[in-house]
């Protein structure tokens, strides 16, 4: 019996489903305890994990046997992520049909064949795993679930406009304990653990950390707020002193705050469970971003919707303009 030493890298050679090109994984896990075992009746040994997780976060640790390497909740959700981001770019600009309309929303073939390629990945390296897509419901029974939103911005994808995201994120008992958000068209790559936040480049994981720098902010205008708080912030004096605010239908704006491409995004409506948000928010938190309902209190209570600033002064401001602007308690 060994103990799994500080963090560290492990170098993974497995191919993505195009088969061109060759992702790699950062394994920060907790301490478990491995073990080595012959499961090939003499060939080459595979490594089995017992892992003792007390919460959310050590559970998305939690590893299964790949070959003869450890591949973490965090990976998959890359991978699957890179994998439906694959069909979403070789189909962005192709004029893809629409399979179903809901007023001026609808859904393409782009949609439905990204999430299919999502859930390839995630029940081939997940199989127990409940799934949960827009666009495919849900499949499974299990009190792991994974969350697919396949084209976040279909709008924008549909028209030709390259804002959109494929988002991936497994909720365990409530928490979001993995995530990925990828920018297929700028060729971006983001996950979490639950516990830190990166950037995939090529074969190495870059940390990234929230800035108000950039000054920019994003409002949903496709949620509900209360007095429509939403609505006139874009215009209010005493934000525009400040900051810089547009309106971008994608959760991709939101990931941009934990990356620090943003200083904040806020939206309204309950986010709980959504195929939409959970892997932004999950995103936001790991980098460090504050995150809260929009009366600044705990995520998913009371008023609803969501304030994610780069910093507390960021998110004292924004917060300042929409109690001035209307009541957003409950």
């Amino acid at each position: 019996m060994e103990k799994q030493g500080r963090p560290r890298h492990v170098r993974f050679n497995h191919q993505d489903l195009t088969g061109r090109h060759r992702w790699f994984a950062s394994i920060r896990p907790p301490q478990p305890s491995i073990s080595r075992r012959d499961t090939n009746h003499g060939e080459s040994p595979a490594t089995s994990i017992t892992l003792h997780a007390k919460g959310s976060a050590e559970r998305a640790w939690l590893t299964w046997v790949v070959g003869n390497e450890l591949m973490t909740d965090a990976e998959v959700a890359l991978r699957a992520g890179l994998a439906g981001a694959t069909v979403a770019r070789s189909r962005f600009g192709t004029g893809s049909r629409r399979v179903a309309d809901a007023g001026v929303d609808f859904t393409t073939e782009a949609d439905v064949d990204t999430e299919r390629a999502v859930r390839a990945v995630l029940a081939k390296l997940r199989p127990g795993d409940a799934i949960f897509g827009e666009e495919l419901g849900a499949s499974g029974d299990s009190a792991r679930r994974w969350l697919v939103d396949p084209i976040c911005g279909t709008l924008n994808f549909a028209a030709g406009v390259p804002l959109f995201a494929v988002n991936v994120a497994l909720v365990v008992d409530g928490a979001t304990t993995a995530a990925a958000v990828v920018d297929p068209a700028a060729g971006q790559a983001f996950g979490t653990d639950g516990v830190t936040a990166w950037q995939r480049v090529d074969d190495t994981d870059l940390p990234i950390a929230p800035t108000s720098s950039s000054r920019l902010i994003s409002v949903n205008l496709e949620s509900s707020y209360p007095s429509q708080v939403g609505a006139r912030l874009m215009t209010d004096e005493t934000i525009r002193s400040r900051f810089s605010p547009r309106c971008l239908s994608t959760t991709l704006a939101l990931a941009w705050v934990a990356t620090g491409q943003q200083a904040g995004y806020i939206t309204g409506g309950d986010l709980r469970g959504s195929v939409h948000w959970s892997a932004g928010i999950a995103l936001c938190l790991a980098a460090g971003a504050i995150v809260t309902n929009l009366a600044g209190e705990e995520l998913h209570t009371g008023a609803h919707g969501m304030v994610a600033a780069a910093d507390e002064d960021t998110h004292a401001v924004l917060l300042a303009a929409l109690r001035n602007l209307g009541d957003t308690r409950d």
